[in-house]
């Protein structure tokens, strides 16, 4: 009986240990929703003068407030964008 009751709550630490861990990985943003905020970043800065840093930190901001994963740089950005864009054309 201690083994059944010891094999049940192995099973269970087991079972919670990997919802926990799957909370904290990060989702991967929608492309449309990056574009938009790329967009929208891109739109508030001076069109003379873009500052990729300025722009990569107003997208990630977004990120970070709904939880999404960052990215580390603006070419990133725009690769992540691109691929929507590719497959709406196909």
């Amino acid at each position: 009986m201690k083994k059944v009751i010891g094999l049940a709550l192995l099973v269970s630490n087991l079972v919670f240990s990997n919802l926990v861990f799957a909370n904290d990985e990060v989702e991967s943003p929608d492309p449309e929703f990056v574009r938009d905020t790329y967009e929208y970043c891109l739109n508030i800065q001076d069109p003379e003068a873009i500052d990729k840093k300025t722009l990569l930190a107003c997208v990630n901001s977004e990120m970070d407030y709904y939880e999404y994963a960052k990215f580390t740089s603006v070419e990133k950005i725009i690769e992540y964008i691109a691929s929507v864009v590719d497959e709406e054309e196909m």
